[in-house]
């Protein structure tokens, strides 16, 4: 009955459902589900505190798996962002990566952890970030972030060691367009301008050798 509320989109009466069978049937097989359900459906009502209860208490007294566990990581990430707890956001998707079965699910989460990621400010938290998984999704959205602070901060130096072609290729589909203009920038940045000239004789006994040579160099 719970998940046919919370289907209509009725988390109000959805969690009324789910706390009958946490308050009636603690021993029941239905338990872990239902105390998702409860955290759920108070995220839902924007209620983050009971909800983030709800999934400590599922959390403390559970080993999740499978699906469940990558259900409960995703929502302890969306609740950490949307308290702006950011590091915690990020290890809660993570987590859920790490154990997500299917492509879709991998998609999906990468898709939040670069939201998250592409969207910070704090370089500390992106360095930090950068050092810990230098080999994996969040440490190449780290360093492409790092390098995008840098570059409006005009810190060529600093954005140069960041972001390289071999990068933008590891990157998640969506990031790259942002990494080949930041690349872009970089690169002209960098490249030396020069300027050739050439004098010729055009008038006078030489002119014949100068308008062939000009027309060679043009």
């Amino acid at each position: 009955t719970g998940e046919i509320y919370l289907k209509r989109e009725n988390p109000y009466e959805a969690q009324r459902y789910f706390q009958k069978i946490v308050e009636g049937f603690p021993g029941s097989n239905h338990i872990q589900e239902a105390l998702y359900g409860q955290a759920y459906c108070w995220f839902k009502l924007d209620d983050l505190p009971r909800s983030r209860d709800a999934l400590d208490k599922l959390e403390d007294s559970f080993t999740l798996s499978g699906s469940l566990f990558v259900r409960a990581q995703t929502l302890k990430g969306h609740i950490c962002i949307r308290q702006k707890k950011i590091a915690c956001g990020v290890n809660a998707y993570l987590a859920a990566l790490s154990k997500a079965g299917t492509r879709a699910a991998k998609d999906i989460l990468t898709s939040f952890l670069e939201k998250v990621i592409l969207s910070t400010e704090n370089t500390t938290l992106l360095e930090a970030w950068n050092d810990a998984h230098p080999q994996d999704v969040v440490g190449r959205l780290a360093r492409l972030r790092l390098a995008e602070v840098y570059l409006r901060k005009s810190e060529f130096g600093e954005a140069k060691g960041l972001i390289t072609p071999d990068l933008v290729d590891q990157l998640p589909e969506g990031a790259r367009t942002r990494a080949h203009t930041a690349l872009k920038t970089l690169k002209q940045h960098f490249i030396r301008k020069i300027a050739l000239g050439c004098l010729l004789p055009l008038s006078g006994k030489r002119a014949p050798f100068g308008r062939r040579a000009l027309k060679g160099l043009l």
